[in-house]
């Protein structure tokens, strides 16, 4: 037999009338410090980013009790018992995230001429989605409709990525030289969802990864020739 919760929801998405809203804000500070010394210099930047939308999925639907189109009513929906699915409608919820992360530059000149390159980047996000089902309904005694709710999910998503970069550089008259061996850029994740029917657990699930590499190692070598003379290098930051 044919889900009839379902097949409101289908109907719904299929109506050009449906809205998704959403009312969203996000703060972000990236402070940057540069400290230079006679043989180098130390670049230091910091990431901190909130964001947080919150979301409803409305469409308009006729009110018996007024005899008129009843606008911005929310979905009637169910959840997926698992994982949350790309095809599976929710009524009303938000989505957060808090990103931190730092990345540093260094050059420091070991011998004559010859400078150590150094790069570090460390990034960590944090991620909570929210969501919830149920059905609008007219209550009793009520003229309009007025949304009950029977389920809520929480997802949850830990993401990390690592990546650096060890050279050097060097002038010889004219002509300078870069030499930087990249290290893989490396991504965690962790993730859990639970699922509640507003009296106990539905479903509950942790994921956790190994590390995977999302761009490989490489070695690039740049030589810069000035016509002029002995190129001029500004440090980065």
């Amino acid at each position: 037999a044919s889900n009839p919760k379902r097949q409101i929801n289908k109907i719904t998405q299929s109506d050009p009338a449906f809205e998704m809203r959403d009312k969203a804000y996000a703060v972000e500070v990236n402070p940057f410090f540069n400290y230079t010394f006679p043989r180098g210099y130390v670049a230091f930047g910091v990431l901190l980013e909130y964001s947080r939308a919150g979301l409803q999925n409305v469409s308009p639907r006729w009110n018996p009790m007024s005899e008129s189109v009843q606008q911005d009513v929310l979905w009637d929906t169910e959840p997926y018992h698992g994982w949350s699915q790309p095809w599976e409608s929710f009524s009303e919820g938000y989505e957060s995230f808090f990103a931190t992360g730092f990345e540093s530059y260094s050059s420091i000149e070991v011998v004559k001429n010859i400078s150590l390159l150094l790069q570090l980047t460390v990034l960590k996000k944090y991620t909570t989605i929210f969501k919830a089902y149920g059905l609008s309904e007219i209550s009793q005694g009520e003229r309009e409709f007025s949304f009950d709710r029977t389920h809520e999910r929480e997802t949850h998503k830990i993401e990390t990525w690592m990546s650096g970069s060890v050279g050097f550089f060097t002038r010889m008259g004219p002509i300078a030289l870069f030499g930087t061996l990249s290290f893989p850029l490396s991504y965690l994740v962790r993730q859990n969802t639970e699922l509640l029917d507003m009296d106990s657990q539905i479903f509950s699930h942790t994921i956790r990864n190994t590390w995977q590499v999302q761009q490989p190692t490489t070695f690039r070598i740049m030589m810069i020739y000035s016509l002029g003379g002995r190129p001029e290098v500004t440090s980065r930051g």
